[in-house]
Order: structure tokens, then sequence, then C-alpha cells
């Protein structure tokens, strides 16, 4: 092949890749990763960690609910107003998933859909769960962001 029509090629695929790119807004500096970084800022100077922790303590000291990974969203429905509330839900306050994450020692209050989610994560008062990981990181004692959008 004509080293100027390879040259062409090349050009043409670069051109595609980065435009693919773009519409596509993948990685950290993708525009919905920079907006759930507004709402997770945005929660934090709007909310308190601690009372945000407070809010679920009924759902953790309820002996009716149960850990069981086959109950997913089994009280969505009991989360407190104060936590549907939150600028970290703003895009979407009417699907919000709730259920405990790996024990009922921590509950993960969730928005999002299949290519992400974002939102928190709560321990349990007293416990020394750590949910922490690539996507979850500590507000404050006892309270995570999860965002999936990094």
């Amino acid at each position: 092949m004509h080293p100027i029509k390879t040259m062409i090629r090349r050009m043409i695929s670069g051109a595609c890749i980065l435009t693919l790119a773009a519409v596509a807004g993948c990685g950290s500096g993708s525009s919905w990763g920079t907006h759930i970084r507004e709402l997770i800022n945005e929660t934090k100077r709007q909310a308190k960690a601690a009372d945000i922790q407070a809010a679920l303590i009924p759902i953790f000291s309820d002996p009716n609910i149960r850990y069981d990974s086959s109950e997913m969203n089994a009280f969505t429905n009991r989360l407190p107003p104060q936590i549907i509330s939150l600028p970290i839900f703003s895009d979407n306050s009417s699907n919000i998933l709730a259920d405990w994450f790996g024990s009922t020692n921590a509950l993960f209050v969730v928005g999002g859909g299949g290519f992400g989610s974002w939102g928190i994560v709560v321990v349990r008062p007293g416990s020394d769960e750590n949910p922490q990981s690539k996507t979850i990181t500590l507000w404050e004692e006892g309270v995570y962001f999860l965002n999936e959008y990094r």
C-alpha cells in the first residue's frame, strides 16, 4: 500500500477513536464523571455525614430487616426523606436502591444504571467495617461515597 494512503488511513482511524471517546465520555474526564463529583461536593456542603448515619439507625436497628442478597432493594421504601433528598440523588430520586453491603454492618444507597452507579455507603455506628475501595471513598467516619465514574 502506498505510504500516503497508509498515513491517511491511520489519521482517519485516529480521528474516529478520538471522536468515539469524546462522544462516549469515558474515563474520569467525562462530563458525567465531573457531574457526579459536583453532586458529591454539593452533598458535602449541604449535609453532615453524622446526620446521614443517624438517619439510617432505624434501619440498622430493625430486627425484621435481615441480610438476604436475594431480597435486593427490600427496604428502599423505608429510606428517610433526609437520605432521598441528598444532592447525590437529585438526578434520579425516584430510582434509588438500598441494600446491605456485604453484611448488616454496612448499607449502600445508590442511584445509577447499567454503566455505573453512585451514592453512599453507611456503616452501622460502632462497627469497624471498612468498605473503602477503588470506587468507594471515605467522607467522614462511617460514611462513604460510591462513585463508579471516577
